[in-house]
């Protein structure tokens, strides 16, 4: 989910003129702003298990899980991330000001999915 949010927050800025230091800058803070984010409601939906024989006999298992994750806590996470994107930015004029028209665009593009 995080690596969506941090997609979705590119493709806001996307077409937005700014000054690459100011776009670099925010790109990076709403990066770390995220990875620190505390994903909860996450739901398992399905398992699978897969056993890998080796030539050598050992044996080795491979597991992959499918999570369910509802659409209130995504966004609730992507609230939560702008929010504290702002407060990082708050000093910075120009940071800020584009941080305000990128999660403005992150918000018209997720209308537009629904």
């Amino acid at each position: 989910m995080k690596s969506i949010i941090r997609e979705e927050f590119k493709r806001a800025l996307e077409g937005q003129k700014y000054d690459p230091t100011t776009g670099g800058y925010l790109s990076e803070t709403f990066v770390s702003v995220v990875d620190n984010l505390e994903v909860t409601g996450a739901v398992l939906a399905d398992s699978y298990n897969e056993r890998i024989k080796e030539k050598s006999g050992a044996d080795y298992w491979r597991s992959y899980v499918l999570v369910k994750l509802p659409r209130e806590e995504y966004e609730k996470c992507v609230k939560q991330a702008f929010a504290n994107l702002r407060a990082q930015v708050r000093a910075n004029m120009r940071a800020r000001d584009l941080a305000e028209q990128a999660e403005k665009r992150f918000f018209e593009r997720e209308k537009l999915k629904e």
